[in-house]
């Protein structure tokens, strides 16, 4: 590690350390360009035992056991890889041979240069375009698997394609493994891998695919039935135009794309399978991951919130649940931020949560935070994924809903017949019509509800004046009661 003509790494003592009933000596490894990862050693043996490292927003520790020579070299045979996501996420390792041969060059290492052929328009074309319906500021539009269907799915840039499971079920596929996997929310689901023989979108169809199966947004927080997740895989095959004006996706051939009228360009990278920006919130430079599955316009990470002190800096906040992700409910403070700067391109007036999460994809240090489709609303926007860029094109005017915040101080989800209250902000104006977490809304304004009308609900909580009073219908343990809610600016 520390050797210039290999990792050239700055190395410092971190103190004395128990692995079980082994002491350990650990130092401090920072590689050149690189990130700090502890390196364990055994005060008897002085082999390597354990590294620790952040990978993401997770701890990986990966402990190494039984030593043999092979070939004079002391070499583990016994590797546990500690994912930080659960006994379900720990891999072990056991080695069976080795031998060693001459070093390879770095062509072998190379990402392969061959090209994706599993997908095609039909009839011809090199582009479909179909329209899609923005509900709870995200993307949902009709895909057919293996013929059947249409389902309804969502169109995530920060996920990949995934199949729930009861559509897996319902299409008779079958579902095999189960490993850990973490997102948005402090919790870890597991999931498992099926083959399906065609996915049609529009005019597009792309033939066997690999997809994973798991639940990633429950029916009570959209207030409908979701059918499974267009992610990466997509994404990747087509240059992928969102005119949230018109309402439509547009999935185009990339040898056929013409740019010239996309829109200003901004350059991307990728971390992990998610495209990533950089930027500036009211002028700090930052990196955004651009997610079309966050319902948010800003979402800023922990990390950075608390390195450069925003909470300090905007003392006008509300702290709120803002947002439900595989791994449960977010909450952030929420403000008013002056801009955002994506590229060259600069966003005036946007609402921002300043993440409180310790665990999950907001307390992840690699990135400053997201921007979902609550920014990206305002534009009609292209991913060209074969040349790493995003295009911005504004459109004439905005889209409903833009650059506006709860004005009920609560959050809720769908039941199977009625709204439930999951949230209630601290001196918003729900605490003050003495609503409480776990009432349920059986009717607003002498209208009964439905599950399916909570996107509806949740705009006009944003979108009615200051001053509008709502009608709520409660019923709780207690019987049922009427509330005046009174929706007032909380930013």
């Amino acid at each position: 590690w520390w050797r210039k003509d290999r990792g050239g790494a700055a190395i410092s003592f971190g103190g004395l350390k128990k692995d079980r009933e082994r002491e350990c000596t650990v130092l401090r490894v920072t590689p050149r360009n690189g990130k700090v990862f502890e390196a364990w050693f055994d005060n008897k043996s002085h082999m390597l035992a354990r590294i620790v490292e952040e990978q993401g927003y997770f701890q990986i520790t990966t402990n190494f056991g039984d030593y043999r020579p092979v070939n004079g070299v002391m070499i583990a045979h016994e590797v546990v890889v500690d994912s930080g996501t659960g006994p379900s996420g720990l891999q072990r390792l056991t080695l069976r041979a080795a031998n060693f041969r001459e070093g390879l060059s770095k062509q072998n290492f190379a990402p392969p240069a061959g090209a994706l052929s599993d997908f095609a328009f039909a009839k011809g074309l090199h582009e479909t375009t179909f329209p899609f319906r923005l509900l709870n500021n995200h993307i949902f539009a009709d895909v057919k698997i293996n013929g059947r269907g249409p389902f309804n799915f969502l169109f995530d840039t920060s996920g990949h394609d995934i199949l729930f499971p009861a559509t897996a079920a319902a299409i008779g596929l079958k579902v095999e493994g189960a490993a850990p996997w973490g997102g948005a929310g402090d919790k870890v689901v597991d999931f498992g891998h099926a083959k399906i023989d065609t996915l049609e979108i529009g005019d597009a169809k792309l033939s066997n695919q690999i997809v994973s199966v798991l639940v990633t947004e429950p029916r009570e927080v959209e207030g409908f039935t979701v059918d499974g997740l267009i992610g990466f895989e997509v994404f990747r095959r087509f240059v992928t135009r969102i005119d949230y004006g018109a309402r439509t996706i547009t999935l185009m051939d990339p040898g056929t794309f013409d740019s010239r009228t996309a829109g200003t360009p901004v350059k991307f990278e990728f971390y992990d399978n998610l495209p990533q920006v950089h930027g500036a919130f009211e002028g700090i430079p930052a990196r955004f991951s651009i997610d079309t599955g966050s319902r948010n316009e800003v979402t800023l990470h922990k990390p950075f919130v608390e390195r450069e002190a925003l909470l300090q800096r905007h003392q006008k906040n509300v702290l709120a649940v803002d947002g439900w992700g595989l791994g449960g409910q977010t909450r952030s403070h929420m403000i008013r931020g002056a801009s955002v700067r994506l590229g060259d391109v600069k966003i005036p007036d946007v609402i921002a949560g300043l993440s409180t999460s310790t665990k999950g994809s907001f307390s992840d240090a690699n990135t400053d935070g997201y921007v979902g489709s609550g920014l990206l609303k305002r534009f009609t926007v292209t991913f060209d994924y074969g040349n790493r860029t995003m295009y911005l094109k504004a459109l004439p005017k905005p889209v409903p809903d833009t650059a506006a915040y709860d004005r009920s101080g609560m959050w809720i989800n769908a039941t199977s017949n009625d709204f439930e209250i999951i949230g209630i902000t601290q001196g918003g104006p729900a605490e003050k019509s003495k609503l409480k977490v776990g009432e349920h809304i059986v009717a607003v304004d002498g209208n009964p509800v439905k599950p399916e009308q909570l996107s509806d609900f949740r705009m006009k909580l944003r979108d009615d004046p200051p001053g509008t009073i709502v009608r709520l219908m409660i019923k709780s343990q207690a019987g049922e009661r009427e509330v005046a809610l009174s929706l007032r600016d909380q930013i």
